[in-house]
């Protein structure tokens, strides 16, 4: 890849990283032990690498920030009738690295969701849902270029409705 920026410590501005690789693995399970009831996990692993950087060579090597090595998520759901369906889904994202320098680690989080939907025929489909329902507080990023940095922070607890309408 080609397309990630960093900042150069040295002159403070973003420089395009000038060649970076993520190699992964992704593994995936779905399973229907009864007919209204369905069962998944899934695991990813990545090993993200700044591979050449022509402004700051001393990256070279390092962990591309704000990529985690492992995510892993497991969910079930189960048809409660009358077109009612009931959900639960728990994803972990292992810690990643906040800078290009690898000097400090972004936390791990665990963000548990869940919801309840009723779907009329083909066409309609209610649903409120939760998401992290444990309110985590965690970070997605962090941006170096402000004078003592900025950490973007995930979101947090969100209860909310949807409806899908299909013709």
């Amino acid at each position: 890849r080609q397309d990630i920026v960093a900042m150069n410590p040295e002159t403070r501005l973003q420089e395009n990283i000038g060649d970076c690789r993520i190699m992964g693995l992704e593994l995936e399970l779905k399973v229907r032990p009864l007919d209204r009831w369905a069962i998944w996990a899934s695991w990813g692993f990545r090993e993200p690498r700044i591979e050449s950087f022509v402004g700051y060579p001393e990256l070279e090597g390092n962990r591309i920030p704000g990529i985690s090595d492992h995510t892993v998520t497991g969910g079930t759901s189960v048809e409660l009738g009358l077109g009612f369906r009931l959900g639960a889904e728990v994803r972990f994202i292992s810690e990643s690295y906040g800078n290009e320098q690898n000097s400090f680690v972004l936390p791990a989080y665990v963000l548990v969701d869940a919801w309840l939907s009723w779907r009329w025929r083909d066409s309609l489909e209610i649903a409120i849902y939760g998401k992290n329902l444990l309110d985590w507080e965690y970070y997605t990023a962090v941006f170096n270029r402000v004078r003592n940095g900025s950490a973007f922070a995930g979101t947090p607890l969100t209860v909310g409705v949807t409806a899908n309408l299909r013709f």
